[in-house]
């Protein structure tokens, strides 16, 4: 059989889904804990030693921790493979999100959840301000918004782009469905979805409108960072 050990670091695994219904707050949380910062946290480790046991429970708490951890309890074997290949994924995503850093290119994330009883994957791009000539990102102000695009491919719904614009308090939204029935389902939970986030204190807008198919593709794939079509990627396994 296997051993509890394996079997408890296996169930730990399941925080990492997101679940039907989980609010902003743990959608944070499940980028925080993806594994794509799992090295910046062990250089606060070392750089913050007051904050080290906050810093120590979140490594805990990391993807990329816990499949490291579970990697050396694991006979060889399939389940072994498997776990490798995982740790493989995360890391070439690292390596994409720096190539997309240096050229200040949109951050990129793969978010699975369940829809109905399969998973899918939806998209979510947000943008850098860099300021001039210092590399650094800038804040959002009133005349230049935080913006990210999100992309998703419902079963029921189908694709669906949405764009969002967030800067103080405010947050507008522009849905963007591919046929006209999907686009009415929407607007039938417009008010909700409106509610719904202005309970964490902001306050939103929301748009509804039909648009074709291939206006919503982009925004649901990862575009290919441009740094490593003039640099070839690291061979991780080599």
């Amino acid at each position: 059989g296997v051993p509890a050990e394996v079997q408890q670091l296996l169930a730990e695994l399941e925080a990492h889904l997101m679940r039907p219904g989980a609010d902003g707050t743990a959608l944070r949380e499940h980028v925080l804990r993806s594994g794509l910062w799992h090295e910046a946290l062990l250089s606060r480790l070392g750089r913050e030693p007051l904050a080290a046991r906050a810093e120590a429970q979140k490594l805990q708490r990391d993807l990329k921790s816990r499949l490291i951890g579970l990697l050396e309890q694991l006979p060889d074997g399939e389940l072994r493979e498997t776990v490798r290949e995982t740790l493989r994924s995360i890391e070439a995503e690292q390596l994409t999100q720096l190539a997309r850093r240096e050229r200040g290119e949109a951050l990129h994330l793969d978010l699975p959840f369940l829809d109905g009883d399969a998973w899918r994957s939806a998209h979510l791009r947000v943008e850098r301000r860099l300021g001039s000539g210092n590399g650094r990102e800038e804040a959002p102000t009133e005349q230049s918004p935080k913006r990210a695009l999100l992309g998703v491919d419902f079963s029921r719904l189908g694709p669906l782009s949405i764009d969002i614009a967030l800067w103080g308090q405010q947050v507008q939204l522009r849905l963007h469905a591919t046929s006209e029935t999907a686009a009415a389902r929407i607007r039938e939970a417009q008010a909700e979805l409106v509610a719904a986030i202005e309970k964490s204190g902001l306050r939103a807008q929301a748009s509804v409108g039909l648009v074709p198919a291939q206006q919503v593709a982009p925004a649901l794939s990862a575009p290919s960072p441009a740094l490593l079509a003039e640099q070839p990627l690291m061979d991780l396994s080599g």
